[in-house]
């Protein structure tokens, strides 16, 4: 009986959220059950097997916020090594001018507050933004306009959002902008 409810709790958690498992070797990867948020977790990132899950907490209810809230678990998990989040956008809902981070809510803030965790998004496909973080959380794509320090980027890796195609661009002067 033991055995039966726990398969019937995975299958609960498999029908509501994306489900995978990293290994320190080979590292992992889950992409949500709507296709728009992928979590890469390279090897060496995590020192024993550990559970990787992506669910859609609900729909963008900050104006900033360019996507749909995940929370990608176990929540509060730290990696040794940087893992990728990737986010699709609909690139007509962009503004011009603004620079755009990937974002985590941080609930240790009274009240909870939205904040950048990396400026320096990498575009992997069409309409899709990849940044980097250490830890698990609720994460999304933000508007950040001019409120966010000056990026930090080092390479000529980051994006522009270009409201005249739609498109996303590759920038050479480090910052993240819809332009």
């Amino acid at each position: 009986d033991d055995v039966d409810t726990l398969l019937a709790e995975v299958e609960e958690l498999e029908a509501t959220c994306a489900v995978a498992i990293a290994t320190p070797e080979q590292g992992g990867a889950t992409t949500s059950l709507d296709g728009a948020a992928t979590v890469l977790v390279p090897p060496l990132a995590v020192q024993a097997p550990t559970d990787l899950s992506i669910d859609l907490v609900d729909a963008a209810d900050d104006d900033r916020l360019l996507t749909d809230v995940y929370d990608f678990g176990p929540d509060a998990t730290r990696f040794e090594r940087n893992v990728t989040i990737c986010l699709d956008i609909e690139p007509e809902e962009l503004d011009q001018g603004e620079r755009v981070c990937l974002a985590y809510l941080d609930e240790a803030s009274d009240p909870p507050q939205w904040t950048c965790e990396d400026e320096c998004l990498e575009k992997t496909g069409e309409g899709t933004l990849c940044g980097e973080t250490s830890h698990f959380t609720n994460f999304a794509l933000l508007l950040n306009g001019g409120d966010a320090e000056p990026s930090t980027c080092d390479d000529d890796d980051d994006v522009f959002l270009d409201g005249r195609t739609g498109g996303v661009v590759t920038s050479a002067d480090d910052l993240a902008f819809i332009s």
